[in-house]
């Protein structure tokens, strides 16, 4: 079972969209948001553990609507990102970057197998896989005399060489008749790089290269900054999150230190702690979470938080003492016997770490990261047959959980199951590309790590 207050705040956001698809789009929707909220619900760190409700789900609603065109008038249903906004009462600006989180969360894109309305992808140009490179590739394109050109293209992608593919696709000229496919496969790669809004520009050409009668012009466009008071502490740390996902922690603290000026708040200081981490300020750090701690003390998250911030300076005996303090304030909580675990296994105590998620497994043995992390303990132990029981569990239920497939294909290729391995690779190849080079640099170390 998932714990109380995140299956609360699941339960609550899932009311949200489907109010907001009841009144102003259809079923489909409402069942595409309802099965997005519940596969966020599941990941490991469940990413609307913080963060306004009312946000998330504005988010929802605005990423299905990126991928199927709703922002598109002359479809059906049709909504404007203002209306999905101004129905939650929520910031585009803020909408916007956690809709993009989303789809990067789960490699979201146009004619979405998982999250694309079913007109959509009635309506999608037909394309096929290319063996050799594993790209998708239209179907004009299966005989082409560039094809040795794109295989480089190709090739400097999978090494992670992001800048050099995309230079070889510029180098194409637009009169040039291999420019409509270069500008796929340049919508692709920025894609699965995670530069959504530059590539959905390019998209846009290629379909109407097409002929496909469709209009983005509305979709995944930049949208205008909302109007900011920089009097209410809401906004300015609502603009230190922003800032904050996307990494810029010197800018994303100087607007939490503007909101705490104003409105002392123990969620803002967890996230300038955070930030204050990543910087590798950890004593400042550790400083911001006691403060927090001091103003709530029974609050068993900011306990949590403290021992993470030492698990990122390595100073696990400390953090155990945390996590122990969390699980006092909350004992159902599994993240803490999970986190618990993963200091365990730095510390190379194997026996504990298993206890930890044996108790883990008792609360809810239907957690992916729990079975995933079980797996894992049990490799270490050279106990290969028994990690592959609940990385096979662990699939079953969410059977796109990547780590899963990672440790799964280096457990298969210790247990010589090179067919069952291949196919973990393949899977992986269909949710993320890029992941193939962190699978090599991973088989590269395997020897070492078992």
């Amino acid at each position: 079972m998932k714990d109380e207050k995140t299956q609360m705040k699941q339960e609550k956001i899932i009311e949200l969209v489907s109010s907001f698809c009841d009144e102003k789009l259809d079923d489909e929707y409402k069942q595409l948001s309802i099965k997005l909220v519940e596969k966020m619900g599941r990941k490991h760190d469940v990413p609307f553990k913080r963060g306004k409700l009312e946000i998330w789900a504005s988010a929802v609603i605005y990423a299905l609507g990126q991928i199927n065109f709703l922002f598109d008038k002359s479809n059906e249903p049709y909504a404007a990102a203002d209306d999905i906004c101004d129905y939650f009462n929520t910031k585009k600006s803020t909408v916007s970057n956690k809709a993009r989180d989303i789809r990067e969360m789960f490699n979201m894109g146009h004619f979405d197998s998982e999250f694309s309305l079913s007109n959509i992808l009635e309506s999608q140009p037909s394309f096929y896989i290319d063996e050799e490179s594993g790209m998708i590739i239209p179907e004009a394109y299966i005989v082409n005399p560039m094809d040795s050109y794109f295989d480089e293209v190709y090739a400097q992608f999978e090494k992670g060489e992001i800048d050099n593919a995309i230079a070889m696709l510029d180098a194409i000229e637009k009169d040039n008749p291999e420019y409509e496919r270069a500008m796929f496969y340049k919508s692709f790669i920025l894609n699965a790089s995670g530069i959504e809004d530059n590539s959905s520009e390019i998209f846009q050409e290629f379909l109407s290269n097409l002929d496909e009668d469709i209009d983005l012009n509305d979709l995944l466009k930049e949208e205008d900054d909302d109007e900011f008071d920089e009097n209410n502490p809401e906004d300015l740390f609502e603009m230190g999150e922003i800032y904050f996902d996307e990494e810029e922690y010197e800018d994303a603290i100087k607007y939490f230190d503007l909101s705490l000026k104003i409105l002392p708040n123990p969620d803002v200081l967890e996230y300038k702690a955070y930030a204050l981490a990543e910087l590798k300020k950890y004593k400042k750090a550790l400083k911001t979470i006691d403060k927090a701690i001091k103003m709530t003390p029974d609050d068993d998250t900011l306990w949590a938080s403290k021992g993470n911030i030492y698990i990122m300076q390595r100073m696990y005996k400390q953090a155990l003492k945390c996590y122990d303090k969390a699980i006092e304030l909350d004992s159902e909580d599994i993240d803490y016997y999970i986190y618990k675990s993963k200091a365990y296994i730095e510390l190379e105590d194997y026996e504990n770490a298993e206890k930890m998620l044996d108790i883990a497994e008792k609360i809810d043995g239907e957690n992916p990261e729990l079975l995933c992390e079980k797996g894992k303990c049990l490799l270490l132990q050279e106990k290969p047959e028994e990690a592959l029981i609940y990385y096979d569990k662990c699939l079953s239920i969410d059977d796109e959980y990547e780590e899963a497939l990672l440790f799964k294909a280096l457990d298969c290729s210790v247990l010589d199951m090179e067919e069952e391995a291949d196919k973990c690779i393949e899977k992986l190849a269909e949710i993320n590309p890029l992941l193939l080079y962190s699978l090599d640099q991973l088989f590269e170390d395997s020897d070492d790590s078992i």
